[in-house]
């Protein structure tokens, strides 16, 4: 029987991928929104910067993650199919 838990994970991951990097324009829009006012201090607009920051590497720590275990997957599957090909040719 095919174990679907890997896929349900790697799923899972490019949706909170996507989540996130649908975070990342809208705190851009608050910065930009924020720059217009001047009452703003400065403080928050170098908090919002670092938080985009951030979630930038969270993004790219998050994409890594999703390709590793897709290799891995892809290299659990090569070994199922060459398994019994392997075994064909010791006996």
């Amino acid at each position: 029987m095919i174990d679907l838990r890997p896929v349900g994970y790697v799923i899972g991951l490019l949706v909170a991928i996507l989540g996130a990097t649908m975070l990342l324009p809208m705190l851009m829009m608050t910065l930009l929104l924020l720059m217009r006012v001047k009452v703003v201090p400065p403080m928050v607009i170098i908090m919002l910067l670092l938080m985009m920051i951030l979630l930038l590497l969270i993004v790219v720590v998050m994409i890594v993650v999703v390709m590793m275990v897709v290799m891995m997957l892809m290299l659990m599957m090569v070994v199922m199919v060459l398994q019994p090909v392997m075994v064909v040719i010791m006996v």
